[in-house]
């Protein structure tokens, strides 16, 4: 048991995550996603960019080709896991994940950019290589919730036939980090008010004790086996939620904080 207990731990101290809230690479999330690329530990890290969240020609036009330019333009390598409305090849995909130092995945919705990925069965060999501290994880929103337990998650928006009646989901991400997130913590939706209230609810009838909202432009970090705050914009912060027989706590993180992942 020792012996699986002290695995488990060095595999935690191996993972390494930047996860943030909102906003693109190119642009407000800028700051996060270099800090992860520092990660790699390699001068120019291979980059592989999962695009699967984007559900709409719209959506994946608007975002991936200035993803891919935001990295290139940085001189690197990069790699696109499929073309808008393209299935995953697994054998081409499983090629890209071998040969990558950095996965970048986008926002969007986040139910059927998992559902790709497993359709595929190349979720095990990201989570592996991952928590060989061979692949740095990073994402926005949706991609914020793939390596995580779970996910506070809008992605019955992008349905069409859910109109204006939907609500926040549970997600299951890949479970590498035990716990469950939100991005977009900070924001209010006009119908459905508070993302961090309805996130709090959630977590509450999940009978979790500890989550965190990721605001937009704020990103978690985590390395070493710890979980710090990365700040794209000193007004928005990590938020540590906590669950006590059903009274929900919130406190932003500072500079100066760090949460073992091996306390979670």
């Amino acid at each position: 048991m020792k012996m699986e207990t002290r695995k488990k731990q060095n595999q935690l101290d191996r993972l390494r995550i930047i996860a943030a809230g909102g906003g693109a690479p190119h642009a407000d999330s800028a700051p996060a996603i270099r800090e992860g690329l520092s990660l790699s530990n390699v001068d120019k890290p291979s980059v592989l960019i999962i695009p699967s969240a984007k559900r709409t020609a719209v959506s994946f036009e608007r975002a991936i080709p200035a993803t891919k330019e935001f990295f290139r333009r940085m001189g690197l390598s990069v790699a696109l896991l499929h073309n808008f409305n393209q299935a995953i090849n697994t054998e081409d995909a499983l090629e890209m994940i071998n040969t990558a130092d950095f996965v970048y995945t986008a926002g969007g919705d986040t139910l059927h950019m998992l559902e790709q990925l497993r359709k595929a069965k190349i979720e095990s060999a990201i989570a592996d290589k991952a928590l060989r501290g061979e692949l740095v994880l990073s994402g926005v929103s949706a991609g914020a919730i793939m390596p995580m337990a779970w996910g506070h998650s809008d992605s019955l928006s992008y349905r069409p036939e859910a109109s204006d009646t939907w609500d926040y989901i549970r997600v299951d991400g890949m479970g590498l980090v035990p716990t469950a997130i939100t991005p977009h913590y900070n924001t209010i939706n006009e119908r459905l008010g508070a993302r961090s209230d309805k996130f709090h609810t959630m977590l509450t009838e999940q009978g979790d004790d500890l989550g965190f909202g990721i605001d937009n432009y704020a990103a978690l970090r985590i390395a070493d086996g710890n979980i710090t705050q990365f700040q794209s914009n000193p007004n928005n912060f990590i938020h540590v939620v906590r669950n006590n027989n059903n009274r929900i706590t919130s406190e932003p993180m500072t500079a100066s904080d760090s949460i073992r992942l091996s306390e979670l």
